[in-house]
């Protein structure tokens, strides 16, 4: 059997159903934690909008060339792709007056010491990409990135965020009717994260089983704007760029970003897809 592979009748883990918001954490006071903006740019098509449809391009990058490219400039696979998407953004909209962001999602298990929980447990860390910043060598870019993202990991910082989304929770704990609690909650309706999302999942230890698969994708539609989905397979790197849009025009700018660095990649069509909503999201 894989490792990390459980079957139906293996044990739980220890803590696995612990609820990580239940009560506040603590953490140090008086540290001061990295504060970065809250205004950032918005693609044009960054708005909610009621079309069940989404469409992905799906791009298979060459996982060799990737890394030499990561290790030659100090970058992560995530960091590069942040790095060569925002450029093709800030390309694109040469006008931009705020910086392009990057939103990475983030696990906060260990942080707030709840490792095995099942429960979503997940803050998004911001990579913005500024006119000045713009100006670096792609090194010196993915230098800064790994010391704002290694800020954003902080147990403390992690915890201090926790606590916020506590809050949130307890005061709707003190409303008295379900449409006091949706007066509050209207304010997240709508709201979208600018400039777009990326979502590292890691690599897949497939083990004997490589030889047999090419490529894995994972994708959901309902999203809003712009995601990037990222997952290490084998001997390559897969990226799904989800979108509630049709235009290839991101995914282009992408993929031109990665020809200056010399990185072999295929793009497919645009596919269009519906995944279902749950019983909740259907009422």
């Amino acid at each position: 059997m894989p490792e990390g592979v459980r079957l139906a009748d293996d044990p739980l883990l220890p803590g696995e159903t612990d609820d990580p918001f239940l009560q506040e954490y603590d953490f140090d006071e008086k540290k001061t934690f990295v504060n970065l903006p809250r205004d950032r740019y918005a693609i044009p098509e960054n708005v909610a909008t009621e079309e069940a449809t989404n469409y992905r391009y799906e791009v298979k990058i060459s996982g060799a060339q990737y890394m030499k490219a990561c290790k030659e400039h100090n970058a992560t696979p995530v960091i590069l792709l942040a790095l060569l998407m925002s450029r093709g953004i800030a390309e694109l909209y040469s006008e931009y007056d705020k910086p392009v962001n990057a939103n990475i999602a983030a696990d906060m298990r260990d942080a707030l010491g709840v490792p095995n929980t099942f429960k979503n447990c997940v803050k998004s860390m911001n990579l913005p990409y500024s006119r000045e910043f713009s100006e670096k060598s792609l090194t010196e870019q993915a230098t800064e990135y790994r010391e704002l993202l290694k800020a954003q990991r902080d147990r403390d910082f992690c915890r201090k965020e926790a606590n916020a989304m506590i809050g949130l929770s307890n005061k709707l704990d003190t409303l008295d009717s379900y449409e006091e609690k949706q007066k509050i909650m209207t304010f997240f309706e709508g709201m979208t994260l600018n400039t777009y999302i990326i979502s590292y999942l890691g690599a897949f230890r497939l083990g004997e089983n490589a030889q047999y698969i090419s490529e894995i994708h994972l994708y959901n539609s309902g999203t809003t704007g712009l995601g990037i989905n990222m997952i290490s397979c084998g001997e390559n790197f897969v990226l799904d760029f989800k979108q509630n849009f049709q235009s290839d025009k991101y995914v282009r700018a992408f993929c031109e970003e990665l020809e200056k660095l010399g990185i072999a990649y295929t793009v497919s069509d645009r596919i269009p897809f519906v995944t279902p909503g749950d019983s909740i999201i259907k009422r």
